[in-house]
């Protein structure tokens, strides 16, 4: 910001310093701040004006100031109720007639106004006026906070998120924070002093999902608090600025001053930083107009301490995959499927169980080479379905390492009784290749959103698994069982999958035993009691949605149902919630 001073100014004055500075935003307020201090402040060496301030806190500051003869700073103190205006101007008058026993000089108080204050009507105010331009941080980067903050940008679907979860994984502690339209401070101050502030290495993740109300961007500006400018302001989405402000200097005070303090019950946080401490930032995509560079400046800007000590990464869906330990266990699962090796059978002389976790770990060149193997176009396209790739195979390959009659099997067949009440042999000497064929079919259909656009033109082909008693059995869940080839019916009864009829597709008794399974809610004479008392109709349509969206619950991605008024997606919901409860009591 440039400055012209009205009066002379230096340290042998005997004034009060006065920064003029109308209309200005955190944009340009924190870079001034730092500016007066030359970098490194304590917290209790600034004071923050509101509406709500006390005549207390406000005497408190001043009491400190006058006692050490360090810099002292009020901000915005035009913000202040008249009469604590007041009281500073009567401060101030005792203190000039040394009233306090002591002179009070140059530059340990300063104040800061961004718009007209009671105190320039003071004789022995110097005034400093500042106009709003380009801000100009004379302070060296060097004597900011060393704290360690990364601002993690990108594409939405990116992967953004699935970066910084695995940043936290190598923190001994973490914790993460929503930065929402509901952000309250006080619900940060106390998940951060779950943190031990005693240990190296913890990490704080603040997750970014609060966009402007058009979805693009909004100019922040100077709101004023008196009733009678709320016309003037009525276009400039007042609750998003007035939010951004709160957010604004929550992180000033927790990144720069390293203390955060919450006004109304007085909880409090210290930061400690040092070596080892991270704050991850996942700046929120905007508007798909807007690069991602336009986006990370936008946003530095509404936050400008963020931009001053943030250090950027860029997310892009060229980056290779995180390999953890879930990607590992797909990887190993693929591997056998793609060397043949995953047919192989229990040989009790060995004794090896047939379980492919063991393996060795895949390099990660070679996890990265079997993903884009595997994973289909639309799946590569975004790192969100990439992540739902991992997660719902991951899943399935966690079932076949602890399924018994995967892990012993010997490829002898068993007689399974089939629709038609026949019992027919199985062979299950290629039950892993096919497993592995119908889970890699599945899961690229799941990713496929334009398979979620015509929902009733595709069958949903999906695999219901059962491990009761030591064993298991598998079925098939189709919307259209009529449409399923002959060659591929007679490839799942082979290894002794059960492949209903169209018609038994659609019974009560069928459906309630695939939920039940899916989602491990105990039936009750062959029904599920939930159901039944509701008195929810259950169809193979809505069955099928319900699996649907169990899936992605599973793995972590946001569902959106759509549909017209009256179709049935709140009673939908509303059901499916009820047999999650259920379930939740059986495990427990």
């Amino acid at each position: 910001s440039t400055c012209t001073s009205t009066v002379p100014i230096g340290p042998g004055t005997s004034q009060i310093l006065l920064h003029s500075c109308p209309g200005f935003t955190q944009r340009e307020l924190i870079p001034l701040i730092l500016n007066i201090f030359g970098g490194v402040l304590e917290p209790f060496q600034v004071f923050r004006c509101q509406a709500s301030t006390t005549q207390e806190k406000l005497a408190l500051f001043l009491k400190r100031a006058a006692k050490f003869q360090i810099p002292h700073l009020i901000v915005e103190v035009n913000k202040l109720p008249f009469h604590l205006q007041e009281d500073l101007m009567q401060f101030h008058l005792e203190m000039k007639h040394g009233q306090l026993g002591q002179v009070f000089t140059y530059p340990c108080l300063q104040y800061i106004e961004t718009k007209p204050s009671n105190l320039r009507d003071m004789p022995w105010v110097t005034l400093k006026e500042h106009k709003v331009e380009p801000v100009s941080m004379i302070v060296p980067r060097d004597k900011l906070p060393q704290s360690l903050v990364h601002l993690v940008y990108g594409n939405a679907g990116d992967g953004k998120s699935h970066y910084i979860k695995g940043q936290l994984h190598a923190s001994p502690s973490c914790c993460t924070i929503a930065v929402n339209e509901a952000f309250p401070p006080l619900g940060a101050i106390r998940k951060l002093r779950s943190l031990p502030s005693s240990q190296q290495g913890c990490a704080i993740f603040f997750n970014f999902t609060l966009l402007p109300p058009s979805g693009k961007s909004v100019q922040l500006h100077y709101i004023s608090e008196s009733p009678e400018d709320e016309d003037k302001q009525s276009g400039m989405h007042i609750p998003y600025c007035r939010l951004m402000e709160v957010i604004g200097w929550f992180f000033f005070d927790l990144l720069i001053l390293g203390y955060v303090e919450d006004m109304d019950t007085g909880l409090s946080f210290h930061l400690p930083g040092g070596p080892g401490w991270h704050v991850y930032v996942e700046v929120p995509s905007r508007d798909i107009n807007m690069t991602c560079d336009e986006t990370l400046e936008q946003f530095c800007g509404d936050i400008p301490t963020l931009g001053l000590l943030g250090s950027p990464h860029l997310v892009s869906n060229d980056a290779p995959y995180i390999i953890d330990k879930e990607v590992q266990l797909v990887c190993k699962y693929l591997k056998a499927y793609k060397e043949k090796r995953i047919d192989e059978l229990y040989n009790n002389i060995r004794g090896r169980l047939v379980k492919f976790s063991t393996d060795p770990d895949v390099a990660d060149d070679e996890c990265h080479r079997l993903l884009n193997e595997f994973m289909a176009d639309h799946i590569k396209a975004r790192k969100i379905t990439q992540h739902l790739f991992i997660k719902y195979f991951s899943i399935r390959c966690h079932f076949l390492d602890n399924l018994p009659a995967f892990n012993y099997n010997s490829g002898v067949g068993e007689y399974k009784l089939n629709e038609k009440k026949e019992y027919v042999p199985t062979n299950t000497q290629r039950l892993g290749s096919s497993l592995i064929a119908t889970m890699l079919k599945e899961v690229s259909d799941f990713c496929d959103p334009s398979i979620k656009e015509n929902w009733s033109l595709n069958p949903h082909q999906q695999l219901i698994y059962d491990i009761k008693d030591g064993g298991a059995s598998f079925d098939l869940i189709s919307l259209h069982a009529d449409k399923i080839s002959l060659d591929e019916r007679e490839k799942f009864t082979k290894i002794g999958v059960n492949v209903p009829s169209m018609m038994m597709m659609h019974s009560r008794e069928l459906l309630d035993k695939y939920l039940s399974r899916a989602l491990n809610v105990e039936l009750k004479d062959g029904h599920l009691k939930p159901i039944d008392d509701s008195g929810y109709v259950l169809t193979l349509d809505y069955t099928l949605k319900m699996l649907n969206i169990h899936e992605r619950y599973r793995c972590g991605v946001p569902v959106i149902i759509e549909g017209e008024t009256g179709v049935g997606k709140t009673s939908l919901v509303q059901m499916l919630s009820v047999l999650w409860n259920h379930s939740l009591l059986n495990n427990w």
